[in-house]
């Protein structure tokens, strides 16, 4: 299914270990326009990790209820690099030594056979990403 990618937009926010997200921290520190015409899901990912998001796609879901919304939701570092359970730096985050960043990816689409916005159904039907 071709999917035309019109944008991706990221916001971020402080998070501390105990007490979650830190009020007043959040900030868009990207918005792009992307304007590709991509085939289906792969190269949704494809356009998205340009930008540093995840390709594991448990971090990914449609947004109930917003036509053409696709959110990517991941934990990174102060150099925006994606922070998985698996590394040194989720200890570090677990023990209070650091803080991370909750990012909040935005990637609008389109489908190009329609050039509407798709519903949240439409776009989990097509895609087979989880409902949010």
């Amino acid at each position: 299914m071709k999917i035309y990618v019109e944008s991706i937009s990221k916001d971020v926010e402080e998070d501390n270990y105990e007490e979650g997200a830190l009020p007043g921290t959040r900030q868009t520190v990207l918005h792009e326009e992307i304007g590709e015409i991509v085939d289906g899901l792969g190269g949704i990912v494809e356009i998205a990790g340009r930008y540093g998001a995840t390709d594991d796609l448990r971090g990914w879901g449609i947004m109930d209820g917003e036509s053409g919304r696709i959110l990517i939701q991941q934990q990174e570092d102060e150099d925006g690099d994606c922070v998985t359970t698996k590394d040194r730096k989720w200890s570090e985050f677990k023990k209070g030594k650091i803080n991370l960043w909750i990012a909040d990816y935005d990637i609008y689409v389109k489908f190009v056979n329609k050039m509407w916005d798709p519903s949240s159904d439409e776009l989990i039907e097509a895609l087979g990403i989880q409902g949010l």
